[in-house]
């Protein structure tokens, strides 16, 4: 998936340029279209570890790319709010963009301050910033399972940054 403020807008932008010159533009309708499909896949991946009414699910980046508070256009918003309109608890953690994703998500998500408190008790984690600090997921989650956490958590992977075998149950998007 992509978002930001400029390449969503320069692809439409090459689009709307092709068909007013009468030229088709199938191969990038196909790419917005799919685009805009990839949160919904992340949904059904999510679904897998069981009914979301009630299920605890960590968000881990709302920001639509590292290094920005920037969520124009970020995956993270209709995921977060497909969630909630379904019943998870939906907790998340941003190093930058919490403050940004506060005001356009309100009470559809709880941040946390830190990553462990974000993915504490959560039933499925959901990587969708490829923030660096989120490559100390694995170790984090074997760490909680050492001092008696819960059992191993779903990792959806949806900036396949994960080595798919650092955590024991993974799922990432484009497998």
């Amino acid at each position: 998936g992509f978002g930001g403020s400029c390449f969503p807008k320069d692809v439409k932008a090459l689009v709307a340029h092709g068909e007013n010159s009468g030229v088709p533009m199938q191969l990038l309708r196909s790419v917005i279209d799919v685009n805009l499909r990839q949160p919904q896949k992340m949904i059904e991946m999510v679904e897998r570890a069981g009914a979301l009414d009630g299920m605890a699910v960590a968000v881990l980046g709302v920001a639509f790319k590292p290094g920005t508070d920037d969520i124009r256009e970020s995956p993270s918003l209709p995921v977060i709010e497909a969630l909630a309109r379904r019943g998870a608890k939906v907790t998340a953690f941003d190093p930058i963009a919490r403050r940004e994703a506060e005001h356009v998500l309100g009470a559809a998500v709880t941040f946390k301050d830190t990553l462990v408190d974000a993915i504490r008790d959560a039933r499925a984690i959901m990587v969708m910033t490829a923030w660096p600090e989120f490559k100390d997921l694995p170790g984090l989650l074997a760490e909680t399972r050492r001092s008696g956490g819960s059992d191993a958590p779903l990792v959806i992977d949806g900036r396949r940054m994960l080595d798919k075998r650092s955590v024991a149950n993974y799922a990432g998007i484009g497998l």
